[in-house]
């Protein structure tokens, strides 16, 4: 069988029975021999679906750089996938490790960073933590008339550092991501305005709600209760396509859901006015389609420059 890439290869290790570790009739002892995986270990296996759960949530695209702290195997099977998918992969270890380990992270393309922990991954947690919270470091660092809007995946464990500022998070996939935003506002004395984020490329590569699931969380009880976050509109992700009528097809998609939910459930709440779609490469198909926020920080800035932590 001939593959396209190494990651086609991944898998299918082989089952080693163990004769001789048991009585002929006791169990039968079987071991998955992962050491012959693509990379080395069963992790790239673990590697290679963490990233494409992230594309599958729209988090991840060509200019993101992925973090991880690591001691070992899933540093590797970051770097290896990271390398076959096209995106760029920090590995913050622990000088402790071997030189033949990061070495194998470098040769597959990766960056490494070395902290002195005394082999504890602890305080490399700490470090892919500080590079995670680059948004809030930037809000105290800059003039406190900019107004921030969350892009992207927000973990329900980093809310807390942004709820003090953040004006709007555009990306809100999940009841319980609605619920600890509105928990973290109470605690802030203030409303968090929120898009939720529809799936309208219905591609591997990304999700948000289905419009059904969005109808039932605007429905339930428990988004009723929700008193410190406003929902102000809808957020959506074209696909990665030269198919231009594709694209403005799902665009139109978003705003018509858009028009229905302000008729259904908004209809008295002037708040509920965004649509966020467009990226830098279907930005002008958006804007003709009725998007009030679009998304290019590429097409103005260019790629990101990750080589220094300033």
């Amino acid at each position: 069988m001939i593959y396209n890439n190494v990651l086609e290869a991944m898998g299918n290790t082989p089952l080693i029975r163990l004769a001789n570790m048991v009585d002929s009739d006791s169990a039968e002892i079987l071991v998955k021999y992962e050491g012959l995986n693509v990379g080395g270990s069963i992790k790239t296996r673990t590697a290679y679906n963490m990233i494409l759960d992230a594309e599958k949530r729209g988090l991840i695209n060509k200019d993101t750089v992925i973090v991880e702290p690591t001691s070992g195997n899933q540093g590797i099977g970051l770097a290896l996938v990271g390398a076959v998918r096209g995106y760029k992969v920090k590995i913050i270890m622990p000088d402790s490790v071997s030189e033949e380990r990061r070495k194998l992270v470098t040769h597959y393309g990766a960056e490494v960073i070395l902290v002195h922990d005394d082999g504890n991954i602890g305080l490399c947690i700490e470090e892919c933590l500080r590079l995670a919270l680059e948004m809030r470091d930037k809000y105290l660092a800059l003039p406190k008339d900019i107004r921030w809007h969350f892009i992207g995946h927000l973990q329900t464990n980093k809310i807390k550092y942004i709820a003090p500022f953040v004006e709007l998070i555009h990306s809100v996939d999940s009841l319980n991501l609605l619920t600890q935003i509105n928990k973290e506002a109470i605690k802030n004395n203030r409303v968090i305005d929120c898009l939720l984020q529809i799936d309208i490329a219905h591609e591997e590569t990304k999700f948000g709600l289905d419009d059904d699931s969005a109808k039932e969380l605007l429905k339930s009880e428990e988004f009723s209760q929700l008193k410190n976050i406003r929902i102000c509109g809808l957020m959506g992700i074209g696909s990665i396509t030269d198919d231009k009528s594709k694209t403005r097809q799902e665009f139109k998609h978003l705003r018509e859901l858009f028009n229905c939910f302000k008729e259904k459930y908004f209809a008295d709440c002037d708040y509920f006015s965004e649509i966020s779609m467009g990226m830098s490469d279907d930005f002008e198909i958006a804007i003709e389609e009725g998007a009030t926020y679009i998304r290019i920080g590429s097409s103005i800035f260019g790629a990101r420059d990750y080589a220094s932590k300033n």
